[in-house]
């Protein structure tokens, strides 16, 4: 069976009974037809539950301290690879055949050349998921291109063609 974000164990977890409620007392052919019309909405690009991820306090200080932490790490992997020591490889946690090949992929070579350690930052936005057992994993690191910005607008009104109204 598939993890549903929706219920700890067999229970609604609280931050989302009133949503549910809400969504409850459409009928479900208006449902199925806000869905429909949503789906068109974002074309076929992703499939998506059109609700805001909701996030206790310390849920959500748990992972701020997470992303902060990778996303530091990430910085000075870069900071390593262009001007470092290449400390990975001796490590033998990466070739630097590997990362070359990932540089030309994701990279503008004429711009990394020029870097100075100090000045390598990029927008950090990882793709995170709660597994059965609770805990929040980071399934994708989008680096310097965060994808779902483009799609807010869209969601939005994906997301209000289903009633969608974020509880307070």
């Amino acid at each position: 069976m598939a993890y549903d974000e929706l219920y700890d164990g067999d229970q609604v977890r609280p931050l989302y009974r009133k949503y549910l409620l809400q969504q409850t007392q459409l009928p479900l052919t208006e449902r199925n037809r806000a869905l429909k019309l949503a789906r068109s909405l974002i074309q076929g690009d992703a499939d998506f539950l059109p609700m805001v991820r909701l996030l206790e306090k310390r849920e959500y200080d748990d992972l701020l301290k997470g992303v902060r932490q990778r996303a530091r790490a990430i910085r000075l992997f870069l900071q390593d690879h262009f001007h470092g020591d290449h400390t990975y490889e001796r490590a033998g946690v990466l070739t630097s055949a590997k990362v070359e090949k990932l540089q030309q992929r994701y990279f503008t070579p004429a711009r990394t050349t020029s870097l100075r350690p100090e000045n390598i930052q990029f927008w950090y936005a990882p793709d995170i998921v709660r597994d059965e057992a609770r805990q929040f994993r980071v399934i994708e690191d989008n680096i310097g291109f965060v994808g779902g910005m483009g799609d807010l607008e869209v969601l939005a009104e994906a997301s209000q063609a289903l009633g969608v109204r974020i509880p307070t």
